[in-house]
């Protein structure tokens, strides 16, 4: 029985040392933060990331960002830029790019509420079915909201 305690105290002391290292991997921005960020939030390395891969082009502005990714922005995300919504994620070591332009956009839908260990869910469709994307967007902190307030407030919805 003593040994088993052992066991379990060093196996929680593991993964508390683990919660605090991958904080600090995000804090330090070599991982990507949990949270939806603006511009100017993004650490350069990431946001050199979505230039490489062609996320976004060097011309666009993002306004929002998150990323779904555990170590990787290149992993997936969503994006507002000032000129269209992207959702990206990566399949077979390659990245799935979709995109609407604003003028675009016909609705925006919630699809799934968002919890404390699940994302929001919205499918932003376009004028015809195969037009749409689905943005997976952190709950917490009114995070959803503000992203998705600020493609409401883009496409004029």
């Amino acid at each position: 029985m003593k040994s088993l305690m052992s066991l379990l105290g060093k196996g929680l002391a593991l993964l508390v040392v683990a919660a605090y290292g991958f904080g600090f991997l995000i804090e330090t921005g070599y991982a990507p933060s949990d949270r939806v960020q603006t511009h100017e939030e993004i650490g350069d390395k990431h946001l050199q990331v979505l230039l490489d891969e062609g996320i976004i082009g060097k011309d666009e502005h993002i306004q929002n960002f998150y990323s779904e990714g555990l170590l990787s922005v290149r992993e997936g995300g969503s994006i507002l830029t000032d000129s269209r919504v992207i959702a990206y994620a990566e399949w077979d070591d390659e990245i799935e790019i979709y995109d609407l332009s604003f003028n675009e956009v016909v609705s925006i839908e919630k699809t799934q509420e968002g919890t404390t260990l699940d994302y929001a869910v919205y499918v932003v469709s376009g004028e015809s079915e195969d037009d749409y994307l689905e943005l997976w967007l952190p709950h917490e902190y009114g995070d959803a909201d503000r992203f998705v307030n600020a493609l409401k407030a883009s496409v004029g919805n």
